[in-house]
């Protein structure tokens, strides 16, 4: 395994070499960024992932990328206070995974997994299926717009 800043330096040469003939690099390479730091900075985590939702948004040809980006936003969120964000996100993922007919690629359903499990567990039963509920419902738009937020979660004393 590379260490985040060592794969990040080959994800940036592969970005530079597809330049905007092939956006899908540049998706890709942005969500690997965004797992590999996952753990160890959060904040340059969710940065990398909201980078590849900008370009897939602009090209709108990887939805299987958006959702794992929206995963894994969520993933960082269910630990930081936004965990009902998190199942709002996860839910439309999960509907759209649905609509695609693509269940995911492994090590990303592992990170949608332990999002949703940890989600379930901060919110309870009853707040987790009314909000997957709502989470079904939201528009693409909707979708974009939650993941580009910046809510501030003031913890409680």
């Amino acid at each position: 395994h590379r260490r985040p800043a060592e794969a990040d330096a080959e994800f940036e040469t592969a970005i530079e070499l597809a330049g905007v003939a092939l956006p899908q690099v540049p998706i890709a390479a942005k969500v690997a960024s965004a797992e590999g730091h996952r753990h160890s900075a959060t904040a340059r985590s969710i940065q990398a992932a909201r980078e590849a939702l900008a370009i897939e948004e602009r090209a709108d040809i990887m939805p299987a990328l958006r959702v794992l980006a929206g995963d894994l936003i969520a993933w960082s969120w269910t630990r930081t206070g936004r965990a009902d964000d998190a199942a709002l996100v996860l839910a439309a993922g999960d509907e759209l995974r649905q609509r695609l007919g693509f269940s995911g690629i492994g090590w990303g359903l592992d990170i949608r997994n332990d999002a949703w499990s940890t989600a379930r567990d901060v919110l309870g039963p009853a707040e987790a299926a009314q909000l997957t509920t709502r989470g079904r419902t939201l528009s693409v738009a909707e979708y974009r717009a939650l993941l580009a937020s910046d809510r501030v979660v003031v913890p409680s004393a």
